[in-house]
């Protein structure tokens, strides 16, 4: 790929739990005519990475402190995209989007933090346009799976002949993994910092543009519900709090109609689990809401910054999940009882907070460094110039 910058892709964060893991699928498929690097604040961890992953010397290594902006456009000035793998993402990542929105530099990310990405939305959203940054955020498991199986059901529904879309929903039916040092370190950040999140997870439009209203149909459910389209018990869904902003943003950015919500929830083979994962969940907020008990969780029980799943528990986690969109018709044309809906399966064969992640944010990345935005575009829906 011809470019006047020096690198297609930096990895920034790379030290990190998952920037390795990103870093090892680049190192096997990245495509050839793509330089990179790796980058950081601490250059004698980015060297000792480099060796241990085998990397060749053309791999860069570039350094700089992510709270200075004059430093980080420094660094995103010399590529074409870059991935952001370094969280929690408001403590450490502003200074890295503003940089890359600033440089008309691509950038994407594996947060999972709504009010960073409410932040960098006001902050760099009219300078993005202006430079052509492309900026993605919530590449991981937040929030691809229910984004782009969603997008893909909404799709579907339009061949029917419907073009509005009354619900969408994500059940998620097997998963097996683990949790890393970093994903913890973001959820203690926010549990000790109430007031820095509060605003924007009270709100479920919050992410919205600001010349779109929500529908007003979406209401958080914590108690275990039933679904006779999976003939299972579900609960409260870990992720739903994040997913269901970024599909709302999806929906009001491609006009999935003004009644559209959603919703993500865990399924179970019986009431007790559910209600026991229900009551589980509630002890685990009050735990990690109080101080005295959040550290000693993170002394003695969770893993430490730059730890987490082996490469075993990695090859054997996995999430399985299905998705139901309905469309929005008159009761006149329900069919069999209820709306018209279109369903999806899908399985990610590998943990997917980090193995899978690391492969989805990656593939992103290698787009962006080419300039591929139509397959962006195609592909996952809360893609924002």
């Amino acid at each position: 790929m011809s470019s006047s910058r020096k690198y297609s892709l930096i990895v920034w964060g790379a030290t990190g739990f998952t920037g390795r893991l990103i870093c090892e699928h680049l190192l096997q498929y990245c495509p050839k005519d793509l330089t990179w690097a790796i980058g950081g604040r601490d250059k004698g961890r980015l060297e000792k990475l480099h060796s241990s992953i085998g990397a060749s010397k053309d791999v860069g290594i570039v350094v700089a402190d992510p709270a200075d902006l004059e430093a980080m456009k420094a660094v995103t000035s010399q590529t074409v995209a870059l991935i952001a793998a370094a969280g929690p993402f408001f403590d450490y990542g502003r200074m890295v989007v503003k940089a890359c929105a600033l440089t008309g530099t691509s950038y994407c990310d594996i947060t999972g933090e709504p009010h960073f990405a409410a932040w960098s939305i006001e902050e760099n959203e009219e300078n993005a346009k202006k430079t052509g940054a492309a900026i993605v955020h919530f590449c991981g498991m937040d929030s691809v799976p229910f984004d782009y199986f969603t997008y893909l059901c909404v799709e579907e529904l339009k061949k029917r002949g419907y073009d509005k879309v009354w619900e969408a929903r994500e059940y998620i039916v097997g998963m097996g993994g683990a949790a890393s040092g970093g994903t913890i370190a973001t959820m203690a950040s926010l549990f000790g910092n109430p007031a820095l999140a509060s605003s924007v997870a009270a709100d479920p439009y919050s992410l919205n543009p600001k010349n779109v209203k929500g529908s007003g149909l979406d209401v958080t459910w914590y108690l275990p519900e039933y679904e006779p389209r999976l003939k299972k018990w579900t609960s409260y869904g870990l992720m739903s709090a994040v997913d269901c902003k970024v599909s709302r943003r999806s929906a009001a950015l491609r006009n999935y109609g003004p009644n559209y919500h959603c919703d993500e929830r865990q399924a179970h083979g019986s009431i007790f689990v559910a209600i026991g994962l229900t009551l589980g969940l509630f002890i685990f907020v009050l735990f990690m809401a109080l101080p005295p008990t959040r550290w000693l969780l993170l002394k003695y029980v969770f893993p430490a910054p730059g730890q987490g799943p082996t490469k075993e528990q990695q090859k054997n986690g996995y999430m399985k999940t299905r998705h139901f969109v309905e469309a929005d018709v008159p009761q006149n044309k329900f069919v069999n009882g209820r709306r018209p809906y279109v369903s999806a399966s899908a399985l990610l064969p590998s943990d997917p907070g980090y193995s899978a992640t690391a492969i989805i944010i990656s593939e992103i990345a290698i787009l962006l460094a080419q300039k591929k935005y139509y397959l962006l575009i195609l592909s996952f829906s809360h893609f924002r110039f």
